[in-house]
C-alpha cells in the first residue's frame, strides 16, 4: 500500500524479543530531514506483520 504525503497510517506492532524490526532515518542528525523507515530487519516483528515498507514517512511514536 502506498501513502501519500497528507495520509495518516496507523501501525501497531508487537514488540519482538529483538526489538520492532525497523529503524528510521532523519531529523537533528540530518539537518532537520523528515523521519522515515529506512530499513526493516527480516524475520522481525515489522516484518512479520508486513504493515510498514521501508521509505514510509514516521510521523509519531506512541506507548502505550
Amino acid at each position: 500500500q502506498d501513502i501519500k504525503d497528507d495520509q495518516i497510517y496507523v501501525v501497531d506492532l508487537n514488540r519482538g524479543h529483538r526489538g520492532f524490526g525497523f529503524s528510521i532515518r532523519g531529523g537533528q542528525e540530518f539537518n532537520n530531514m523528515p523521519l522515515f523507515v529506512l530499513r526493516i530487519a527480516e524475520g522481525g516483528a515489522a516484518d512479520l506483520d508486513k504493515q510498514l515498507r521501508v521509505g514510509y514517512p514516521w510521523r509519531n511514536t506512541s506507548h502505550g
